[in-house]
């Protein structure tokens, strides 16, 4: 019950944060936390910025379903996200092997 109202409580930010279901320990070596997403909320496209390359990006809505997932293998590339619905949305982003998820909000 107190991971529900975790996530909740995570999921009512604005500001793109990346959600970590990791120890502490684990959270200083993650070339995943360069990622930046923009604009948020967004338009049409999100374009995603990395200093690595992003290896894919899957997103998901806000129910956990899988709606787009694509292999980038660049450091900066846009989404168009024009086709969505507005509402809240979950990115999983995977750099180097390892994956952080991110909210971003389609107006």
């Amino acid at each position: 019950m107190k991971l529900f109202f975790t996530f909740l409580f995570l999921l009512s930010f604005t500001l793109i944060t990346p959600i970590r279901a990791q120890s502490e320990s684990n959270f200083e070596n993650q070339a995943v936390d360069k990622l930046q997403l923009f604009p948020n909320p967004v338009g049409d496209i999100l374009y995603l910025k990395s200093k690595v390359p992003i290896e894919s990006v899957t997103i998901y809505n806000i129910l956990g379903q899988m709606i787009f997932k694509k292999d980038v293998d660049v450091a900066n590339t846009q989404l168009d996200i024009s086709h969505f619905a507005s509402g809240q949305y979950l990115i999983k982003a995977t750099v180097n092997g390892q994956s952080d998820i991110y909210k971003f909000v389609k107006q």
